[in-house]
C-alpha cells in the first residue's frame, strides 16, 4: 500500500509543478509579445 501512495504523491507533486511550470511559461510568453508589439509602435 505504501508504494501506490508514494508514487499518487510523486505524480500529484510533479503534475503541480507542471501546471505552474505552463502557467508561468504562458505568462512571459505573453508579457513578451506584448513588450515587442508595443515596442513595434
Amino acid at each position: 500500500m505504501i508504494l501506490p501512495q508514494r508514487i499518487m504523491l510523486v505524480y500529484n507533486g510533479v503534475s503541480d509543478y507542471f501546471i505552474v511550470f505552463t502557467l508561468f511559461t504562458s505568462d512571459t510568453l505573453l508579457s513578451l509579445s506584448y513588450i515587442a508589439n508595443s515596442s513595434n509602435k
